[in-house]
């Protein structure tokens, strides 16, 4: 199971993630306030398909994968994501549920973020929406490409 650690600041992980860099000073105190860091081993799940989203993943360091849960243990590998990328979800905005899961596929180290919080930097910033809906369109143009070629391997 990870393990869980407050003592790391959220700005060193912050730092390294240019869509966080948009924020204030203001919204990056609040994101520290309420932010842990914790370190999983290869294979574990950090976020099941299903569960209820209440923070987004910043991947400090390591590789995590995005898999979507299909009937019968068919799984789908929509994303690899490395470090310095964070992992939130269509759920964060609509049924607060987690659409896939993620996990670690080497030792990775995540900052968790508190979704509301990290939600109103995005309503407070234009910069920040704009950049969050650039990031949200690549990858559907990402997921529609690899469902595509899913489809034409059957």
């Amino acid at each position: 199971m990870g393990k869980h650690n407050t003592r790391n600041r959220a700005d060193q992980c912050i730092k390294k993630i240019p869509l966080l860099g948009l924020m204030t000073e203001d919204q990056m105190s609040r994101l520290n306030e309420t932010r842990y860091e914790v370190k999983f081993n290869r294979g574990e799940t950090i976020f099941k398909q299903g569960s209820p989203i209440t923070h987004i993943l910043c991947i400090k360091k390591g590789l995590v994968k995005v898999v979507l849960e299909g009937a019968g243990k068919k799984n789908l590998i929509l994303l690899l994501i490395k470090e310095t990328n964070l992992v939130g979800g269509p759920g964060m905005y609509t049924d607060k549920r987690h659409h896939f899961s993620v996990k670690a596929v080497e030792d990775t180290v995540a900052c968790f973020i508190d979704a509301a919080i990290f939600i109103d930097a995005v309503r407070e910033s234009n910069v920040l929406t704009d950049a969050m809906l650039r990031r949200a369109s690549e990858r559907d143009i990402q997921n529609f490409n690899k469902l595509i070629s899913v489809v034409n391997k059957q």
